[in-house]
């Protein structure tokens, strides 16, 4: 693939995940207060499942190849797979949470003083 055909490619990645992203912010606030669907953390594993299996389709079609460089098992796999995945699951359930009781707007506030709060604990 040529320079320019990488950017326009990489610039077209980046829009659509720029337009995704609050998309479905917008759509999990509609789901969980207009539709009055107070279950946040089924509704994070309905988001899992789907991209789960939108992936696996991807790879059954054949546009995408996994390659594994190592087998992770046993003890290996509770240290660092484990605990990785366990944070994920509560990040996601958290997550769409907080939309039941908070407007977007001052989520996306919350969100964006992440940095800051990262920098006055790493001080301590």
């Amino acid at each position: 693939m040529s320079g320019s055909g990488m950017s326009a490619s990489a610039l077209v990645v980046c829009t659509v995940f720029m337009v995704m992203g609050p998309a479905l912010i917008m759509l999990n606030q509609y789901i969980l207060k207009s539709l009055n669907f107070p279950y946040p953390m089924a509704l994070s594993g309905m988001g899992v499942l789907a991209s789960g299996l939108f992936a696996r389709a991807l790879v059954s079609l054949g546009y995408v190849q996994i390659h594994r460089a190592e087998a992770i098992e046993g003890v290996l796999w509770y240290r660092r797979v484990l605990p990785v995945g366990m944070a994920s699951a509560a990040t996601l359930a958290f997550g769409n949470m907080v939309y039941l009781y908070l407007d977007v707007g001052f989520i996306q506030m919350l969100k964006s003083f992440t940095p800051v709060i990262l920098m006055i604990v790493g001080i301590m």
